[in-house]
């Protein structure tokens, strides 16, 4: 296309803003220079088709006039011919039913009744007064007999071949466009302040008619009518994400504000914002993550109302903050999952750790709290602290003692790793620990057996990590085994160990139901360098010299 400019102006700019002032289509413009004068192809015009580049007062039929010389001047001319026929004013061939000549010698050509169907169609024969005949119409870009007319011909060829059937398009009705405006602002005349500027019309990605006002803008469109945008953070975030022809398209509903929480929120067509004073406006868009949040009841389910837009992290999830939570999908093809609650609170600090959700936040109608993740489980204890558990066998052997309703319980801590290798994690009823990460976990329950365990150093201490499982028999006994020794309670002994050589000293006497029955207090080391340790039928004492004996 030419690249000249005119008085300072290119001509590209003449074009657009001619486009703006009077609400025509640029590509009308572009057609009609390059059918009058083929500016648009000619790569060196010279100064008359400059002069008269839209055939402005250049009628077939005599000289141009004078008066409409020059660039600018012609394309202002015609953009305001095109702007008066849309607007209702005067055409020599309104809509309707319309004889129109072949040629301008009648007598000769002759023409044909032709219906036309709009003010558009109405404004090109206006500005071009004559139909091509069959012989115009079927030597294409070419000529036919005498009688072809060429304007409106040419005029769609190059229109439909630079930017596709104009008849799939949308026709603007500005008259109707105003009219519903109109009746709009009467009856929000206060919400939308007064007009600050003319009715437009934008024939791009989303064609509307639109006007702004003090406090808003009104765009009305065929599908949705008169909606008006109140200058907020709604606003703003519609407009950082393209406004109308951008991520949400067109407003097809007014602002609604809710009373009971203070929210303002607006759809569009493609999409939702939501404004809130602590978070702002914010988006929300169809698609797996958008239809997750409307399936759990919108603003007024548990995520609340948004904070973020979707982002997509380093990893690729994809994800979109609440005021209560988040939605997470793994990746473009993975469906989306909210977490909650305090169940969310704990994932932020062990996301790295339990990995992507797999399921939504459980809640039971027991009360019980829980979700599942590619890497593990997080479970909300009863007094609200939510802890992760991963796969592995810390989570295998929790299953396999009932889970949450098991002899466990909830977790209440994470799990711990120790330097030496240990690892432990607590639960509501006990502990599980292991050595070392290729060793089995065991559990040891809260109780007098746990207590007197800590009380000598627990994993670290006589007699090291758990072994086996939580034991008792009918008698009121019950017992733990460890690495180095047991830990026997009844009520009426109380807690004790049995630890080194005297555990299979012990054993060797039958245990708790044989000779020395269980122990009633620790092993002591005395001034002889002897050993002893008391037990319900009598004290078992170990001396460098003699040996075992029992007192």
């Amino acid at each position: 296309m030419f690249e000249d400019t005119f008085d300072g102006e290119s001509a590209a700019h003449i074009i657009w803003q001619a486009a703006q002032d009077y609400s025509i289509n640029p590509q009308v413009i572009i057609v009609l220079l390059q059918k009058e004068q083929g500016l648009i192809t000619d790569t060196w015009p010279n100064s008359i088709q400059y002069r008269s580049a839209t055939g402005y007062g250049c009628p077939g039929t005599a000289a141009c006039d004078t008066q409409y010389y020059g660039l600018k001047n012609q394309i202002r001319q015609a953009a305001n011919l095109f702007r008066n026929v849309l607007n209702g004013g005067w055409s020599n061939y309104p809509v309707g039913e319309n004889y129109v000549q072949y040629h301008p010698d009648r007598n000769r050509c002759g023409g044909s009744t032709i219906n036309i169907k709009n003010r558009a169609t109405s404004a090109l024969y206006r500005y071009t007064p004559y139909q091509p005949n069959q012989s115009a119409l079927n030597a294409g870009y070419g000529t036919g007999d005498s009688c072809g007319a060429y304007g409106n011909r040419n005029f769609w060829l190059y229109f439909t071949d630079w930017f596709g059937d104009p008849t799939s398009g949308i026709y603007l009705d500005i008259t109707k466009a105003t009219g519903e405006i109109n009746t709009l602002y009467s009856q929000q005349k206060l919400q939308m302040g007064s007009p600050s500027g003319t009715v437009k019309l934008e024939y791009d990605a989303a064609p509307r008619v639109w006007q702004s006002y003090d406090k808003g803008v009104v765009i009305w469109t065929i599908e949705y009518g008169a909606r008006f945008v109140p200058y907020s953070s709604t606003y703003q975030r519609w407009q950082e994400l393209g406004g109308s022809v951008g991520r949400l398209g067109v407003p097809s509903s007014l602002a609604i504000r809710e009373d009971s929480d203070g929210r303002i929120w607006q759809q569009f067509k493609n999409g939702l914002v939501i404004y809130t004073q602590d978070a702002g406006g914010w988006e929300i868009v169809p698609g797996p993550i958008g239809d997750k949040w409307y399936s759990t009841g919108g603003s007024l389910g548990p995520l609340k109302q948004p904070i973020s837009t979707v982002t997509v992290t380093n990893s690729g999830n994809r994800q979109q903050l609440f005021k209560n939570g988040i939605v997470v999908r793994q990746d473009a093809n993975s469906p989306a999952h909210t977490i909650v609650g305090n169940v969310y609170e704990a994932w932020l600090n062990y996301r790295q750790e339990v990995g992507i959700p797999t399921t939504d936040t459980v809640v039971e109608p027991s009360g019980h709290t829980w979700q599942s993740f590619d890497k593990g489980l997080i479970v909300q204890a009863p007094n609200g602290s939510a802890w992760p558990i991963l796969y592995g066998n810390f989570y295998t052997k929790w299953q396999s003692l009932g889970g949450s309703f098991g002899v466990l319980g909830r977790p209440t801590s994470n799990q711990t790793s120790e330097e030496d290798g240990r690892s432990w994690q607590f639960y509501e009823k006990g502990l599980v620990v292991r050595k070392s990460e290729n060793s089995s976990p065991h559990e040891i329950l809260f109780g007098p057996i746990y207590d007197r365990w800590q009380q000598i150093g627990g994993s670290t201490g006589l007699l090291g990590v758990p072994q086996g499982t939580y034991g008792t028999a009918d008698d009121g006994r019950s017992w733990q085994y460890f690495e180095n020794g047991v830990i026997i309670h009844s009520h009426t002994t109380g807690a004790w160990e049995i630890e080194g050589n005297f555990y299979g000293y012990w054993q060797e006497q039958g245990g708790s139901l044989g000779r020395l029955g269980k122990p009633i207090g620790q092993k002591y080391i005395n001034g002889d360098n002897s050993r002893s340790q008391s037990f319900e039928k009598g004290k078992v004492v170990w001396r460098p010299t003699s040996g075992w004996s029992v007192e």
